[in-house]
């Protein structure tokens, strides 16, 4: 689950070497595991990336700007994963982490980019209505 924090004073980001060797794992894991001992699996980084988040807002005041990543957290639990094998609960949740996660990463690494290869800066209300086309357009 991620969300936006605005602190009330500056710190770093609590477990950052672990969160980045969390990341790696996972994404090595990807590589060479297969589907549900690779949701068993990445479990581990996974919590210990979200823990690392809760504990860098600990104390902060939160505003709720978007929320993702629940549908893997729930899937992480290996009863319901059992339960939930081969429905379109688990389609949609690698529809929407592969395709539009992905595209997403990429437009939110090319807007703020954008004014360094053209030298024009970007209409945040046109990027707004690029993300509820792709986000609501999608199938």
């Amino acid at each position: 689950m991620y969300f936006a924090a605005r602190p009330n004073r500056k710190e770093e980001t609590f477990g950052s070497l672990g969160i980045l060797y969390a990341i790696l794992e996972i994404g090595l894991l990807d590589f060479i595991a297969y589907f549900n001992l690779a949701t068993i699996i990445i479990v581990v980084p996974t919590g210990i990336t979200i823990f690392s988040r809760l504990a860098t807002t600990h104390g902060t005041k939160i505003f709720y700007s978007r929320v993702c990543g629940p549908t893997g957290v729930v899937l992480a639990n290996s009863s319901l994963d059992i339960i939930l094998d081969e429905t379109y609960y688990v389609v949609a949740h690698f529809r929407y982490v592969l395709s539009i996660g992905a595209v997403f990463a990429i437009i939110a690494g090319f807007i703020p980019r954008y004014p360094l290869f053209t030298g024009l800066t970007v209409n945040s209300s046109i990027v707004k209505h690029l993300f509820i086309v792709i986000f609501i357009g999608k199938d």
